[in-house]
């Protein structure tokens, strides 16, 4: 018998695996101390017991033990330091525990075997198999890393080709082929445990050709079986669910949510819920998972601080594989497999002290259409990332984009760097504007033989607009202030980003028609386009149709802006302000005043002087934001 006790290191406990060997032969128990749920066992059945015995023969074991399950996400949530092997456990209890409950014996297909290579193997040790190659091939950093390592493969054909060499057939490397041209990071780890498996040959097992035998195992995940299919996507559907649980339950008892999945009353009631759970596609508890991982992308895989951590990681893990590509020998089998096998140390995550650096954050929710999810991940590509970066500067600021591995949620996130200018941030803020409205259209013209997509991608696209409004004008005013939306329900579409005002105030005329006459905001509209109908701006607007509440630090309410927008023209970041009064006399001066108040509220950071006009009832104006006070101070981030 093998024990690893629990110990202390550096101040705080660490669990440690019990490893239990029963027979050199048969199975092997494994044992793990999980909070809330106290020791877990997981009995390996041989055949997975003999893959365990060749991952921990190559340190993969080891790795996964000291490799953090959320990656970088851990340098922004400390607290989120469960281990990689925890999660591997938690997913091999749940196999254990499945195939031992008796009332459902035969429903999953776990006791039945098919033959692989002459082996009888089964379903219970192709999920073993699965769950323990899969998660050996994560690096520390996990996708962030990954997805460094697959952009690198992409923009260079060297190590792309070393890596489809040691690949052990046609398949693979097409599929490795399928996951660069998807910028699929969160499969990338497959394709590394079979660059690992390949330098195992010479492992020492008496199951004959046992290296062959698993990549078989791996192939059974990746290409359809017409012999097995039914069991086939019995058994991909159960390693998705059993994935899910797991860090779902792992995930939320650590990360910042304060939400999280109690899965030992599940444990406690085991048999109940099996089938609700695990078979079944659509149920109350798997809809209730289904949101629970939705939380968990937007406020933590996928959050500002999230997503800013995975762009600095991703760029030093780049340029770290740029550096000792050539004294390490990263272009030759041997010389790759060592580096990421022995130096993966170097892969760490390492923290950055951003201080109070300004973030801007936007997050889109795709509608499941499969036209719709295309569409908007070509043009939120790596190579898009990579042409914004470059075109707002990479000493200012960083932009990271990543998808979710359903696609369902995009983040972009632009950070600046603490030492950053002010005068810089508001004109990259001004081009990031731009582009965020110039892809609207892109988008469009992907589907326009289906016009009918255009209202749901505008759709698609009011939260993220709405974020980057309410960012930005809290930036580029007082820091003491905040916004919020107040008549957004109003409207299906109540963010508009267009380009030439003139083109605007007819949009708006038009809603204008379908709005109650008597409503407050209609009279506030009308003037909102008078005001668009005067101004001269050829180029991009992104205009809120709802009015915004101001905000003192103490959440007093100061004032309303009745009518708001962001523009850019001549390289330039703008604001346009409207002031509307529905009265009979005094609309003009009334309105003049009130606007020049608002202004003196907002100290818009500019050394441009306003220049109001008046329209029908109402006045507005629009001011150049240029990063400096009217004093002439010069303010940095």
């Amino acid at each position: 018998m093998i024990v690893l006790l629990r110990y202390k290191s550096l101040g705080y406990w660490k669990n440690v695996c019990c490893v239990k060997k029963m027979s050199e032969e048969t199975n092997k128990i494994l044992e793990y101390h999980v909070p809330q749920l106290g020791k877990i066992s997981a009995r390996l059945y041989p055949l997975a017991t003999e893959t365990y015995n060749l991952l921990d023969n190559y340190d993969h074991i080891d790795r996964m033990r000291e490799i953090d399950q959320l990656g970088v996400i851990r340098s922004v949530y400390e607290g989120a330091h469960h281990s990689r092997w925890e999660y591997v456990m938690l997913q091999l209890e749940l196999i254990y525990k499945l195939r031992s409950e008796k009332s459902v014996k035969g429903l999953f297909g776990l006791n039945s075997n098919i033959n692989i290579l002459g082996k009888e193997i089964s379903g219970a040790e192709i999920l073993q198999i699965w769950i323990l190659l899969f998660n050996a091939g994560h690096l520390p950093g996990t996708f962030a890393t990954e997805r460094a390592l697959l952009r690198y493969c992409q923009k260079h054909s060297d190590l792309r080709a070393i890596i489809t060499k040691g690949l052990p057939a046609r398949k693979q490397r097409e599929y490795f082929k399928e996951i660069l041209e998807n910028e699929d990071i969160y499969n990338f780890h497959k394709i590394l445990i079979y660059f690992h498996l390949g330098r195992y040959r010479r492992y020492s097992s008496k199951i004959p050709n046992f290296v062959d035998f698993l990549q078989e195992v791996l192939n059974f995940y990746i290409i359809d079986s017409e012999e097995h299919e039914e069991k086939q996507r019995n058994l991909k559907n159960l390693f998705h669910r059993i994935r899910q649980v797991s860090y779902l339950f792992l995930d939320s008892q650590y990360g910042p949510v304060p939400i999280d999945f109690n899965l030992s009353t599940i444990f406690l009631n085991f048999p109940d819920h099996i089938v609700p759970l695990f078979k079944e596609y659509d149920t109350p508890i798997i809809r209730t998972l289904d949101s629970l991982e939705d939380l968990l992308s937007i406020n933590m895989y996928h959050s500002d601080k999230s997503m800013r951590e995975l762009g600095f990681h991703t760029k030093r893990i780049e340029q770290l594989i740029g550096k000792e590509k050539k004294d390490k020998e990263l272009t030759k089998i041997t010389g790759l497999q060592r580096y990421l096998m022995k130096d993966y140390n170097d892969f760490q995550p390492q923290s950055k002290d951003w201080k109070k650096a300004f973030n801007i954050h936007v997050l889109f929710e795709i509608l499941p259409f499969p036209l719709l999810t295309n569409a908007f991940k070509k043009n939120l590509s790596y190579e898009i990332e990579e042409k914004w970066n470059k075109k707002y500067g990479t000493t200012s600021c960083q932009l990271a984009l990543q998808a979710a591995p359903t696609s369902k949620h995009i983040a972009i996130t632009l950070s600046f760097y603490p030492q950053s200018q002010i005068q810089k941030n508001v004109e990259i803020l001004g081009y990031f504007l731009k582009d965020l409205i110039n892809l609207n259209d892109k988008i469009k013209n992907e589907v326009h033989d289906v016009p009918e997509t255009e209202v749901f991608i505008d759709y698609v696209f009011q939260k993220p607009y709405q974020e980057l409004l309410l960012s930005i004008l809290g930036y580029i005013t007082e820091e003491e202030l905040s916004f919020e939306l107040k008549d957004e329900n109003l409207f299906a579409i109540f963010m508009l980003a267009v380009k030439g005002s003139k083109n605007a105030a007819k949009i708006i005329k038009k809603i204008c028609k379908d709005l109650n006459s008597f409503n407050s905001r209609s009279h506030e509209l009308k003037t909102l386009q008078d005001s668009l109908g005067n101004l001269s701006h050829r180029s991009e607007l992104l205009l809120s149709l709802s009015s915004i509440l101001v905000y003192d630090d103490k959440r007093n309410h100061l004032t309303d802006i009745d009518g708001f927008g962001l523009g850019f023209k001549n390289g330039s970041l703008g604001v346009l302000l409207v002031e509307a009064k529905d009265q009979r006399q005094r609309a003009h001066s009334d309105s003049e005043r009130q606007l020049k108040e608002t202004l003196k509220k907002l100290n818009f950071k500019t050394s441009e002087s306003p220049d109001i006009v008046q329209v029908e009832k109402g006045a507005y104006c629009y001011l150049t934001i240029d990063g400096s006070s009217r004093e002439g101070d010069d303010e940095s981030q």
